[in-house]
Order: C-alpha cells, then structure tokens, then sequence
C-alpha cells in the first residue's frame, strides 16, 4: 500500500502550490522542486505550532545558495524571514498525535494560511 502525502511547493515567484506524493521520501525532494539534483536542498528551518489544539511541527526545504535572479519570492514567516532562498521550496507538515509521536499531515491550502497567519501573530 503505497502513501499519499500532500505538501506544498513554494515556486520561485512566490505562489504556494499542493502536491501529493505518493512515497513520500525526502531525499528525493528536490525532484519536486524541479532541481536536477539534491545538491543545497537541506531543512532550513523548523517551526512548531499549536492551532486549534493541534500540535504541528512544519518544515521548510530550500536551497540557500544559487543563482542570481532565481531568488525565492515568497515571505516566510519569522525568524527565516529575512533570508534569502533559490528556486522552489517544499514545506512539509507533522502533527502530534495522542501518543505524542509526530505522524505526516496532509497540506493544504487552507491549513496553510492559517498556520502562516498563526506564525506571522495573528
């Protein structure tokens, strides 16, 4: 039985896109990102929230290093909000679930915004 996982990727002008993945694997992250290779994408950043008493920890892939003009658009939210990313970003998201282990979540649009508002302090 193979997963399906929903997260989002960030394209280089900004815009917030869902894609399932069947299989999830994180190396192979950077093919969602439309990059050649693995080179660069790492975790950058992890942020843990609570929103509508849920516990969610949300991660953030991205490439800190590349070419001029390929510089990543979109304003994460704090404390990564004032460094700079090269081409498409995944962000993936966790939730904690009763035993208080930390199982993948689907992404979506929806979940996204609110989490975003939640981490700017709305």
């Amino acid at each position: 039985m193979s997963l399906v996982r929903t997260l989002l990727i960030i394209d280089k002008s900004g815009t917030p896109k869902v894609l399932s993945v069947k299989d999830y694997k994180e190396d192979e992250l950077y093919k969602k990102c439309g990059f050649k290779k693995p080179d660069g994408l790492e975790k950058r950043h992890t942020w843990s929230i609570r929103l509508d008493k849920v516990n969610y920890r949300i991660t953030l892939f991205a490439k800190d290093d590349g070419k001029s003009n390929m510089e990543n658009k979109y304003e994460f939210p704090p404390p990564v909000d004032t460094v700079l990313y090269f081409g498409s970003c995944a962000v993936i998201v966790d939730q904690r679930n009763v035993a208080g282990a930390y199982v993948p979540t689907n992404l979506t649009l929806g979940l996204w915004d609110k989490m975003y508002e939640k981490m700017f302090g709305g």
